[in-house]
């Protein structure tokens, strides 16, 4: 056929060719996009056995980052993941390798979801970027600078192939406070969301732990915190969590009845799981229920029961897995004979598949670059990060007029870019590494103790290579019985027991390298903590101890709220630990015990501490059953609430600058306006100066908490403020109003977050939860009319009641135990242990005696003439007391408090019957005190009537001076005395 014919067909069919070709486009004729296989019909095709294998997560050993084709154990983990896991954990180790197991794991048919537990950042991977701590970076409440470490540690995670990252949440308060606030604030909740954020956002969902132990040996700890303090503890941060995109929750091994009405460990409670997770927080993610062999569901129930308990009550993977081959036919098994409902796997399981659709696994990879470890902006961030969460503690710069300053640190603390940035700084220093001269011969080869003569030490805290620093003596040196080594082993115990001693008189600093926020801190003059131990962590806690970082205006700085040096924490003692006297103490135990057999009240308390002693702790009579235990047994605290609640609430806004105490009341509450009202203060409502009269029948006259409070903004000034004292609920009930103003939170809210649980009051709460039933003690037989019924963990107050049972003057219930907390605190300052509540100034100005207010203070009130703090508490005292028979004495002077707690409006109990017990206690606990003279405080009865004594004994010796003085009558027949005589007599 010639060429020209064909030429031109081709000419006249390349315009339709184009336009086919465009509708090719236009109608999508490219091969359609790979559909993911995690689908409903790969989940009809599984078998129960395969099916609760996608529901495990298991824990891969170290040897399977083993290149050797031929490792077993990494043949067998990719044979369990080709045969359906659900995920698995990567165990820390190379980088490289890591990343190529999970290469491995990604590539099956049936490919897991790769999860990585992040511990500062990727550190546990060696060739990943360290990066500080979640708790580090929440501690900040910087959410871009939050935002900035969760980009680096997505980055890095992709690199490693992970897709899932197992992220701690702030822990739980414990015994001691750590470093971390108790609870976050809302900066703090914001800067974890950002990093959550910044996870998901960069193919990174992390899965968040909640409701985390303190301790890692808190095993299912049955805790009563109440549901408001557990909001501020731990949900809001866990709800902004999920609300910014983590892929997984997990929560701790505890019980917490305020929750979930019953004991059961949170893991294999179905009212957490299914109640506060699925429905409360609307999440529709992963449940996650840790299985380890080492945890305590494991240890307690066995690995299969809770595995079992678990799938039951909802959760949907199941972590720590060391043998999932195993468990997997146990489980099958189980849902064969009915132990666990089919519906209840199939849910779990579909949600496991949508978080593998999320990552895309089982489809082709995308075209896309892994990002690279440790990249220069990586590194950058990091450094960054580390300066900006450096929290340092004490007078800087800290080595300022040193003349010999030594490092202390072990070989194994790895802190040789620390040791050289020191070095540069400090000309001469002195690097003891004493543990190494022990480790390479002998003890008698190791002369004097080398920082002896150093008037400075820095001393390192780092993983792996904890303080304290005595007595680690080399296995070596420990192998050597002769006497030469024996001799060289106790003069370096004892050498070095002394420099640990010395530390503080010689100017000791201590840097801790990837801190520990629950960790007590060692005492020290200054301290720095870094929430990391690489390189840039290093290089950051040296810049922070020479006080080099700036921070720019406007940036925070960590919240940590710690005191330094540490307060004083109360300890179980005898009387004579505290210089008091064993056997007058002992009376009040017959002053309480006579008021419940005389029926002034059923139940009653008491705490008395001293010197940082807790001296008495007791309870009296019983309830629900048993007998009162001063540590767990709940009171009506009454008008407590006041000085507990709503007083401490305002001191932290006080020391915050939210609140001023000169500053008019509508300024923060802007309907209290009219009548007089604008020239009521803040100091003016807590000194009971406002005007403002004593009350109203809130409950009878309103019919809910809206209304009753509006009754009390429309309530009018019976004085002009200033005029005249008239103690008036009305007044705490406005200034609990002004705290949720200007805190942004109602005031139960506030104070558990600022206060409670700080301290670890665990017991104090408005409103106590069912579950405390049993442990509450009643506080009336019936409230009247109105309330015709036992008034039990219901507040007694009808005016409380009616607002809703969270008030400014009535409300709160306690323990005893939990008081002496309080209580300590304030004696401290403000402080207790390692947390500060309020700063010293703010205690000092709230508990003195104010001018014009007879005998108020700012919340508080000091002894009257006849006061219940009896006689001998000092004229600095201060105190408190509520109407069911509640008070509580703190003596600065004599560094004393005495807490009482009865239920004298239970029955026929008196006013004038519980103020002369409380007058009793107070007396027995003040002239218990031993190595202080106690005389009565100047006008108490007990002062007159000691006056009233001296005056008779000086009569008395008076007449008896003017008897001596008269001439001796003489009888008859007595010889009368000569002058003569007499000089000569």
């Amino acid at each position: 056929m010639p060429l020209a014919p064909l030429r031109a067909t081709a000419r006249r069919l390349r315009p339709l060719a184009l336009a086919a070709a465009l509708g090719c486009l236009a109608a999508a004729c490219r091969q359609p996009p790979p559909q993911s296989p995690w689908n409903e019909a790969r989940l009809a095709r599984l078998t129960t056995r395969q099916k609760v294998a996608q529901l495990l997560m298991a824990r891969a050993p170290a040897s399977a980052l083993s290149a050797a084709p031929g490792d077993s154990s990494r043949v067998r983990l990719l044979r369990w993941a080709g045969e359906g896991l659900g995920a698995v954990e990567l165990p820390a180790g190379p980088a490289p390798a890591a990343a190529a197991l999970a290469d491995s794991l990604r590539g099956l048919a049936m490919a897991p979801l790769v999860a990585a537990r992040v511990d500062r950042g990727l550190a546990a991977f060696a060739g990943a970027t360290e990066l500080p701590s979640a708790d580090g970076v929440a501690l900040l409440g910087d959410e871009e600078l939050a935002g900035r470490v969760g980009d680096a540690l997505a980055g890095e995670a992709r690199a490693l192939g992970a897709s899932v990252l197992l992220l701690g949440g702030p822990g739980l308060p414990g015994d001691s406070a750590g470093m971390m606030p108790a609870a976050l604030s809302a900066g703090g909740t914001a800067a974890y969301a950002a990093l959550v954020r910044a996870l998901a956002a960069g193919g990174a969902p992390p899965a968040v732990t909640a409701f985390r132990p303190a301790r890692a040996d808190t095993a299912l700890a049955v805790l009563p915190w109440d549901r408001t303090a557990l909001g501020v503890i731990q949900l809001d941060w866990l709800k902004a969590s999920v609300n910014a995109g983590a892929t997984a929750v997990q929560t701790g091994f505890v019980s917490l009845p305020a929750l979930t009405a019953d004991t059961a460990p949170l893991p294999l409670s179905g009212v957490a799981v299914q109640g506060m997770i699925r429905r409360d927080l609307g999440f529709s993610g992963l449940v996650i229920a840790d299985l380890s062999a080492e945890g305590p569901l494991a240890r307690r129930y066995g690995v299969l029961p809770a595995a079992v308990a678990a799938l039951q009550v909802g959760a949907d993977l199941l972590s720590g897995v060391d043998d999932p081959a195993a468990l997997a036919d146990s489980l099958a098994a189980a849902v064969e004979r009915g132990a666990i409902p089919r519906a209840a796997i199939d849910r779990a399981v579909r949600r496991v598949f949508a978080a593998k659709q999320r990552a895309g696994l089982g489809l082709p990879p995308a075209d896309t670059v892994r990002p690279p470890l440790r990249s220069a902006a990586t590194l950058a961030t990091a450094a960054a990060a580390f300066e900006r969460t450096a929290v340092t503690l004490g007078p800087l710069p800290a080595l300022r007029g040193c003349r010999e300053t030594v490092l202390v640190a072990q070989p194994s603390a790895g802190a040789d870019v620390l040791a050289a940035e020191l070095a540069r700084r400090v000309p001469g220093l002195l690097r003891l590494n004493t543990w190494a001269a022990a480790r390479r011969g002998t003890l008698s080869r190791l002369k004097d103790f080398a920082g002896n003569d150093a008037d400075c030490a820095v001393v390192v805290d780092a993983p792996g290579a904890p303080l304290p620093l005595v007595d680690r003596i080399g296995s070596a040196a420990r192998r050597d019985t002769s006497a030469a080594a024996r001799r060289d082993t106790a003069r370096f115990r004892a050498d070095s027991a002394a420099f640990a001693r010395d530390t503080v008189t010689r100017r000791m600093v201590y840097v801790s390298l990837a801190a520990d926020p629950a960790r007590r801190l060692p005492a020290a003059r200054t301290a720095v903590l870094v929430w990391g131990a690489g390189p840039q962590a290093q290089a950051a806690a040296v810049r922070a101890l020479f006080g080099e970082i700036r921070r720019a205006e406007g940036q925070a700085a960590p919240d940590t709220r710690v005191a330094w040096p540490a307060a004083r924490t109360l300890v179980r003692a005898d009387a004579k630990a505290a210089a008091m006297n064993p056997d007058s103490l002992a009376r009040i135990d017959a002053v309480l015990q006579r008021g419940v057999d005389g029926g002034v009240f059923t139940a009653a308390a008491v705490a008395v501490g001293r010197h940082g002693k807790l001296v008495k702790l007791r309870g009296y009579g019983r309830v629900g059953g048993g007998p009162v235990d001063p540590t767990a047994t709940l009171f009506d605290l009454a008008s407590l609430t006041k000085v507990v609640g709503t007083t401490p609430a305002v001191m932290a806004l006080v020391d915050d600058g939210k609140v001023k105490l000169e500053s008019p009341v509508y300024r923060y509450l802007s309907q209290f306006r009219g009548g007089g009202k604008g020239d009521v203060t803040v100091w003016n409502l807590l000194t009971h100066t406002s005007g403002l009269p004593a009350g109203d029948d809130l409950f009878g006259q309103s019919a809910d908490p809206e209304a009753a409070f509006r009754m009390v903004l429309g309530t009018d000034l019976t004085a002009e403020p200033g005029m005249r004292v008239e103690y008036s609920d009305f007044g705490m009930i406005l200034m609990a109003e002004v705290v949720h103003r200007r805190a942004d939170e109602p005031v139960d809210a506030f104070v558990a977050r600022r206060v409670f649980a700080p301290l670890g009051m665990r017991s104090t709460m408005y409103t106590p939860p069912l579950t405390w039933w049993s442990s509450t003690v009643p506080s009336a037989l019936r409230a009247g009319a109105s309330r015709p019924y036992t008034v039990r963990e219901v507040v007694h107050d009808g005016n409380a009641f009616r607002l809703g049972g969270v008030a400014g003057h009535a409300g709160l219930f306690s323990t005893a135990s939990d008081l002496a907390i309080y209580a300590q605190t304030l004696l401290n300052g403000g402080s207790y242990g390692e947390r500060r509540i309020w700063s010293p100034r703010t205690v000092q100005r709230f508990t003195t005696k104010q001018s014009n207010a007879d005998t108020r203070a700012l919340g508080w009130d000091t002894p009257a003439k006849k006061s219940s703090s009896g006689d001998y508490f000092s004229a600095r005292s201060y105190g408190h007391t509520g109407f069911t028979g509640t008070s509580i004495w703190i003596d600065p002077a004599r560094d004393l408090f005495v807490v009482l707690l009865t239920n004298r409006t239970y029955d026929t109990g008196t006013q004038g019957q519980i103020l002369d017990i409380r007058r009793a206690v107070a007396d027995a606990a003040a002239r218990s005190i031993a190595d202080v003279p106690i005389t009565p405080r100047p006008g108490t009865p007990a002062a007159e009537a000691a006056a009233a004594r001296e005056r008779a004994a000086a009569r008395a010796r008076a007449r008896a001076r003017a008897r001596a003085k008269r001439p001796v009558r003489r009888g008859r027949g007595t010889p009368r005395r000569t002058t003569s005589s007499r000089r000569r007599g």
